[in-house]
């Protein structure tokens, strides 16, 4: 699922905004540094050993982070933030490219920019 930094669910009634970071989870990145036994826990910051890019709306973004999530055995985390330049008020696509394997597509709600 996609999230806010707060963990609040990106929703039509709570989009996301152009440059907020937002969490997604996934599995099949792949192995980690530091490498953590299948079933376990990490007990660091455990990234992702090949190159992440989430595609957002066609718009290519390196994430802040991307490999293990603390929470969950074998569950991955991937931070990103949304790009400036996404179109607005509107429902786009979003998919995560691990080392050349692409994951499934989903949607994220993107509300308007926030007002300054």
């Amino acid at each position: 699922f996609r999230s806010h930094a707060d963990g609040a669910i990106v929703s039509a009634g709570n989009p996301a905004r152009p440059g907020e970071l937002l969490v997604m989870y996934a599995t099949g990145l792949g192995t980690t540094t530091p490498a953590v036994p299948t079933g376990a826990l990490p007990g660091e910051a455990a990234p992702a050993n090949a190159t992440v890019i989430v595609s957002v709306d066609g718009k290519d973004v390196a994430p802040e982070y991307a490999g293990l999530a603390g929470c969950c055995a074998g569950l991955n985390q991937v931070n990103f933030r949304v790009p400036e330049d996404v179109r607005t008020n509107t429902v786009v696509t979003v998919n995560i490219n691990s080392g050349g394997r692409i994951a499934n597509q989903v949607t994220l709600n993107i509300g308007p920019p926030v007002q300054q």
